[in-house]
């Protein structure tokens, strides 16, 4: 089930301002800000807000949060039990019985605004193994060898060889896709030389800490690392 806007179900314990949206500004108004009632998709303390309204209900429904795992709830009646699994706004609701289980997602969909998605079925659909795992094999050969870059990408995708699905085959897509882009490009660290009376006598080679936007921005960078040169330099002599 899919609950609607769920963030927007919450009350803030806070009190968060935010600026006037863009298109909305208050004519001769536009030094005020707006004073946030409910939680928006982006704030920090939406999460938070959500997760504790539903687990209040849910505890008040006879529900017990599993300790392991506080984002899965479970409940038993007699020989009957039914088990919710909570992501964000998301939820796999099973259990030992049909009607048990309905009378949960009316309890659900009384409280919020709810979507029915209907049973699961299998998650991704299957690909073949022995392809996945040659595939896998290929790319680590060139994470090890040439392509360290795609190191992170090529260990996280060899963990679902053994049953990978439709959207790990897309994520391997991709990454070749990024390997045939980038084969003619290279990492490139920028570096200079610190000169007094015409010959150098510091040198520096590093990747950069900060991207510059605008050409004055790059202009003040360098004048700051020249300064600290400088310095450095003067202190020495």
């Amino acid at each position: 089930m899919d609950v609607k806007t769920a963030f927007l179900n919450d009350d803030l314990e806070e009190e968060i301002y935010m600026e006037q949206p863009e298109g909305f500004i208050v004519h001769d108004q536009e030094s005020k800000v707006c004073k946030l009632d409910k939680p928006l998709y982006g704030l920090k303390q939406a999460l938070k807000q959500w997760h504790e309204k539903l687990e209040n209900l849910l505890m008040s429904k006879g529900f017990t949060v599993n300790e392991s795992n506080k984002c899965i709830y479970y409940k038993t009646e007699g020989r009957l039990c039914i088990i919710i699994c909570l992501y964000v706004d998301d939820m796999l609701i099973f259990g030992s019985n049909l009607h048990f289980i309905n009378d949960v997602k009316s309890m659900l969909s009384a409280n919020f605004d709810m979507k029915d998605l209907g049973e699961t079925n299998n998650i991704g659909d299957s690909v073949n193994q022995s392809e996945y795992a040659s595939i896998i094999g290929s790319l680590r050969y060139a994470a090890d060898c040439t392509r360290p870059d795609i190191a992170y990408a090529v260990g996280l995708l060899c963990r679902f060889t053994s049953r990978p699905s439709l959207k790990h085959w897309n994520a391997i897509e991709r990454v070749m896709r990024y390997l045939k882009k980038t084969q003619n490009l290279r990492l490139h660290y920028n570096k200079f030389p610190a000169v007094l009376e015409g010959g150098a006598v510091a040198w520096k080679s590093k990747k950069q800490t900060i991207l510059a936007q605008l050409t004055m921005e790059l202009e003040m960078i360098a004048l700051a690392t020249a300064s600290e040169e400088a310095s450095w330099l003067r202190s020495l002599l």
